[in-house]
């Protein structure tokens, strides 16, 4: 008997998937734990190992094919045995499958003679001068009698339907990550009840400890993402409150760890693998894990545990030029913080009209888990932080 190769899941939320490339063909002998496969689910693509060891007798899915969870997407045959062929499943709705033709389209009725047709004798004018059919014209006289009305009505419907429509655009079909993220964005905005803050924080203190403090440490400039994710972590755990996720039916949970999720620019969208444990992290080590998983986010390579267990999302549109935006919560979080452009503005300050680097940040947070009060403080202590940033030289 074959060994049967199923579409795993892998996560909750996600109920299609397609395989993006097989790197195995029929009649190559495979060993079970090797790479069979790689699976698109949800925002990453995934390595399927093979179940067991002998001959991949047959590919019942082509790669870039949508299928459900748990579709048979492959026979393995032990060596030696006749490899007995199936009957590939069914397309997925919107896939290219077998095609039909069409039935005929059915005859037109035949007209009846112009005697048999009650009209009035205007509309029997009207038709004539228009050379329509009275036997298309449904009346709306006595007994079904045609009328001016009814002539003029179906002179406009013949009208419009002749008409040259609009072209449409070019439809794109929904790849399973981007069909991911929309459901699940959608369901964040229109289940969870956002509410918004915002504050500007002043970025002197920060910029120049990031272009001193780090170079004399011989460590390298950090990027200002890097420093956000510190600070923020910092703040979290003061504030553990917002480090937690509404559980419907049972309440509220509070994180243990600190996860932090950062949003990183795909060509297939926005993703936002997570820096677990991110409290316990230095600044380098920030660096270069967010390094490590912005190259396998665009290189498509992220795995399950990159991007799950995000406890707290940043989100960074600042180097695109964004000045100020609100976020849609990730969940099952409780709150992101939006960041935007660096500017330089002219404030007062002691009395005084100074330039100086300002920034706005919005925090959107779950009003289920939050109310204002708390949302508020863990964003002035965060912007207390960047203006403040003495946490960079304790002990």
């Amino acid at each position: 008997m074959p060994i049967e190769v199923f579409l795993p899941r892998v996560t909750q939320t996600v109920e299609t998937v397609r395989i993006t490339q097989w790197l195995k063909n029929e009649g190559d002998r495979v060993q079970k734990g090797e790479i069979l496969f790689e699976m698109e689910a949800d925002k990453a693509n995934v390595e399927i190992e093979c179940p067991g060891t002998g001959v991949l007798g047959q590919i019942l899915l082509a790669a870039e094919v949508n299928a459900p969870i748990g579709t048979v997407v492959a026979l393995i045959f032990p060596a030696g045995e006749e490899v007995r062929k199936r009957e590939p499943p069914a397309p997925a709705k919107g896939q290219p499958g077998k095609q039909t033709t069409p039935p005929a389209p059915p005859p037109p009725p035949l007209s009846a003679p112009a005697a048999d047709i009650r009209a009035t004798p205007l509309a029997k004018r009207m038709a004539r001068d228009l050379g329509m059919d009275l036997a298309a014209v449904r009346g709306s006289g006595p007994g079904g009698r045609i009328e001016k009305e009814d002539v003029e009505r179906a002179q406009k419907a013949a009208a419009d339907q002749a008409a040259p429509r609009p072209a449409k655009g070019t439809i794109q079909k929904l790849t399973p990550k981007r069909e991911t993220i929309a459901k699940r964005m959608t369901r964040s905005f229109t289940s969870v009840p956002h509410f918004y803050l915002s504050v500007e924080a002043d970025l002197q203190a920060l910029r120049s400890l990031r272009d001193t403090h780090f170079q004399r440490e011989g460590e390298g400039k950090p990027s200002f993402t890097a420093l956000f994710v510190f600070l923020a972590a910092r703040a979290l755990g003061e504030f553990p409150q917002i480090n937690s996720s509404w559980v419907e039916g049972e309440g509220i949970e509070v994180k243990k760890e600190i996860n932090i999720g950062v949003a990183v620019e795909t060509e297939a969208g926005l993703v936002a693998p997570v820096l677990k444990n991110a409290d316990t992290l230095s600044v380098p080590q920030i660096v270069q894990n967010l390094t490590s998983l912005a190259r396998k986010a665009r290189e498509n390579r992220l795995s399950v545990e990159d991007y799950t267990g995000g406890t707290f999302t940043i989100t960074n549109m600042g180097m695109l030029g964004i000045e100020r935006f609100d976020a849609i919560i990730n969940p099952p979080e409780s709150a992101i913080l939006s960041v935007g452009k660096i500017i330089e503005k002219a404030v007062v300050i002691d009395g005084g009209i100074q330039v100086r680097p300002r920034m706005d940040m919005t925090l959107s947070a779950d009003h289920r888990v939050l109310d204002g009060a708390a949302g508020a403080k863990f964003l002035v202590r965060v912007k207390e932080l960047i203006e403040n940033p003495t946490v960079f030289s304790a002990p």
